[in-house]
């Protein structure tokens, strides 16, 4: 059998490179995969040559475990609310209801309605649940859909409501250190 085709009988349990790792992995592989390479070798296992593909492997995989992560980070925020909220008030259902869809929504699809109209993603949602800074495509689709009810409505000053996306307003917020990143004339 081709040593391409072998993998050590523990493949799957061995560490995945961060993300970042990864993708800067996979866009080297490109070009040793061009110079004749047919392999790539995890550091933790040095005596086992793997498939240049695997680095392909290791993008995605690692891209899913950051989300995941992210994702059980948020539902965990979540449900740590429940020991924070009294039991008398309508919170308790919220919350429920928050864990259900959770629960159900997938992790990295993009979204109908609203947030097609920004090009969101389910993945996108975790900001709005936990205690950091919201971005333009979420309050974009969130606008748009205060915008769509003024629209609605019989009150004429209200239908001719017209909200621009956020985007630029994302860019100029930027860091100092992403700012000094950027070439002024």
């Amino acid at each position: 059998m081709s040593p391409l085709l072998q993998f050590p009988a523990d493949f799957v349990s061995r560490p995945v490179p961060p993300f970042q790792t990864a993708s800067s992995l996979r866009n080297r592989a490109s070009g040793a995969f061009q110079n004749g390479d047919k392999s790539v070798i995890h550091p933790s296992f040095p005596n086992d040559p793997l498939p240049m593909w695997v680095v392909s492997y290791w993008v995605a995989m690692s891209h899913a475990l950051e989300n995941q992560r992210d994702w059980r980070t948020s539902h965990d925020w979540v449900y740590d609310r429940l020991d924070v909220v009294s039991t008398d008030g309508n919170e308790l259902e919220i919350i429920d209801e928050v864990l259900d869809v959770l629960e159900s929504l997938p992790w990295d699809a993009p979204l109908k309605g609203f947030g097609a109209q920004t090009d969101l993603r389910t993945i996108e949602l975790r900001s709005l649940l936990a205690p950091c800074s919201i971005h333009g495509r979420v309050l974009d689709a969130m606008i748009a859909a205060v915008v769509q009810h003024m629209q609605a409505s019989d009150d004429e000053d209200l239908q001719s409501v017209s909200v621009e996306f956020l985007d630029f307003a994302d860019v100029l917020r930027l860091s100092d250190k992403q700012w000094k990143s950027y070439e002024t004339v």
